[in-house]
């Protein structure tokens, strides 16, 4: 371990160490850390991995260089624990702290770095500089191995570079450089990025002819490109050596991915089997169980679902007002309306805290089905009993009606939405909907109506020009006069464009025409009678 451990301790705590660590750092979460390392059981490397991880986390933009030059004054820095931190920060998305980690690690006198270490560098390099960085890395060391090769290969594939990826992977096949699936799964993400996936199955075929094994990678790539083409039979054809090959293990993931895609070429029975194989592995795991409960869901079996829900409850000591929500929208989603509110009611009994995100499922569920009746007999049923909804429930209703063009009910449930909004501010309704109701109480709705949805609105949104052209196609439809309607739109800096101007106009030309035709009606009913 290098120096003993409370050596090393002593050392790192003494005043001329801490001087050195707060010229270049300058923060109390470094002697936190320090101090900290005296109460743990874990090696001195493990101290390096927790203060290197910590500090990239608190400072990500901050060199970790410094960090690592002091720490290997006073212990041994191994190889192995640097290859750790470095997965570790990958893991993270620190790109950039990690390739710091790595050229330090490869420039050091005590780590004879491998192709290994060389090929991280070079696809972290590829990472944090480009790929034109990348490349010259590439050409100054001397280890061309087949991991420096294929580093240099996903660095074009990630910036989607077709014909150098195309022309890379052709030298590595010339120079005997493809002993594995790496670079060919490579290759098969490149095809399917690109739309090109007819071409994926045929790299299968030229691995097999190769004697290159495909990996699981491999064959889920290979899958997913026959399921877009609803090729049946090749993807068949896959599907056989993956279960006649043990050493290819059938997990749950795997199981669930062919599930999913069987399900879309309306392969029922074969994805009821393998949801089946994948239910054997779900026990005590309720991420699995609401996965399986999801693609249960697309085949529209609500009754293995429920089967599925018990057998979460039963297994997981909390369910949460998530799980409730989504098990809810999975069933509004196939109709199953029944079923859908038994665990809604469940829910309600269940002691969770009152979100009201959890019957807003059930109400836009029915919504999405044109039950808009039956929304309004739920939330009026929850009202009752004491609860106060969002204005998003109402909103959720009115937008129903509006895309069904029943705008007067589409209006009721608007100004329901509207007077909630005092106890909700900050929400503002839906746009789309709104702007429907303010068109429809132009051109067809009562005076009356004009004037109450217009009160409520203002209290919850500033006075626009879509609200003014409402209520001078109102006023001006029957034949009210619209000059103070024009002096507060000039006092709220609102101007009459041309195309207001213009549907003013053609109002007023309307209106003009309807009262001709009903005094030419009346005159003749005088003259008739006389």
């Amino acid at each position: 371990m290098g120096i003993p451990k409370l050596l090393f301790l002593r050392q790192l705590i003494t005043k001329s160490t801490f001087q050195s660590f707060k010229p270049q750092y300058n923060s109390p979460l470094i002697f936190t850390q320090i101090r900290k390392i005296t109460q743990l059981s874990t090696s001195c490397e493990n101290s390096l991995h927790s203060l290197t991880v910590q500090f990239c986390a608190n400072s990500p933009k901050k060199s970790i260089i410094p960090l690592l030059d002091d720490f290997e004054k006073v212990n041994v820095v191994k190889h192995k624990d640097l290859k750790n931190i470095i997965h570790t920060l990958s893991n993270k998305q620190l790109f950039d702290r990690a390739l710091e980690v790595s050229e330090w690690m490869t420039s050091r006198s005590f780590s004879s770095p491998n192709s290994g270490d060389l090929a991280v560098r070079l696809d972290l390099t590829g990472r944090v500089h480009g790929v034109d960085a990348a490349e010259r890395f590439f050409k100054k060391v001397d280890d061309h191995s087949e991991r420096m090769y294929g580093a240099l290969l996903k660095c074009y594939v990630k910036a989607n570079l077709v014909d150098k990826s195309l022309s890379h992977f052709q030298v590595m096949k010339e120079n005997g450089f493809i002993t594995t699936a790496v670079a060919y799964n490579s290759i098969m993400s490149l095809y399917m990025k690109n739309g090109q996936v007819g071409e994926v199955p045929k790299l299968l075929i030229e691995m097999e002819e190769n004697g290159i094994s495909s990996d699981i990678i491999s064959l889920k790539i290979c899958l997913k490109s026959l399921a877009k083409k609803s090729d049946t039979t090749k993807l068949e054809k896959v599907l056989n050596i993956m279960e006649n090959e043990p050493r290819r293990l059938m997990d749950w993931s795997t199981c669930c991915l062919i599930a999913n895609y069987v399900i879309d070429l309306y392969c029922e029975e074969k994805a009821i089997y393998y949801l089946r194989k994948a239910e054997n592995e779900v026990r005590g795991n309720p991420v699995r169980l609401k996965r399986l409960i999801t693609l249960y869901a697309k085949l529209e079996d609500s009754s293995q679902m429920m089967n599925l829900w018990r057998i979460y409850k039963d297994e997981c000591k909390a369910q949460f007002n998530v799980d409730y929500m989504a098990m809810i929208g999975s069933l509004a989603k196939i109709g199953s309306f029944e079923k859908a509110e038994t665990i809604f009611h469940e829910w309600e009994s269940s002691g969770n805290s009152y979100d009201f995100r959890v019957p807003n499922v059930l109400i836009l569920g029915y919504c999405r089905k044109g039950l808009m009746v039956e929304a309004e007999r739920l939330l009026q049923d929850i009202i009752s009993k004491g609860k106060t909804p969002i204005p998003n429930a109402w909103s959720i209703i009115s937008s129903a009606y509006n895309k069904r063009y029943h705008m007067d009910e589409a209006l009721i449930c608007m100004e329901k939405a509207l007077e909630l909004v005092p106890e909700h501010e900050g929400w503002v309704p839906h746009q789309e909907t709104l702007s429907s109701i303010l068109e429809w109480l132009g051109d067809e709705g009562e005076i009356e109506d004009v004037h109450r949805f217009l009160i409520v609105l203002t209290k919850s949104v500033p006075l626009t020009q879509e609200m003014c052209s409402t209520l001078l196609r109102a006023h001006i439809r029957h034949g009210f006069e619209i000059g103070d309607i024009l002096e507060r739109m000039k006092a709220a800096n609102i101007d009459v464009d041309e195309e207001l101007r213009e549907k003013c106009r053609l109002i007023m030309i309307k209106e003009k025409s309807r009262e001709k035709s009903r005094l030419s009606v009346s005159t003749h009913r005088e003259n008739t009678l006389i």
